[in-house]
């Protein structure tokens, strides 16, 4: 779980997609 300002705007393993927003809610679900 990457909890940066990169992750915003990084590419997510998770959903595979440049999602800034959805990476943060993955981050606050995996924590």
């Amino acid at each position: 779980v990457y909890l940066s300002d990169e992750a915003k705007c990084t590419k997510c393993d998770i959903c595979g997609m440049i999602c800034p927003d959805f990476a943060i809610g993955i981050v606050d679900i995996e924590k």
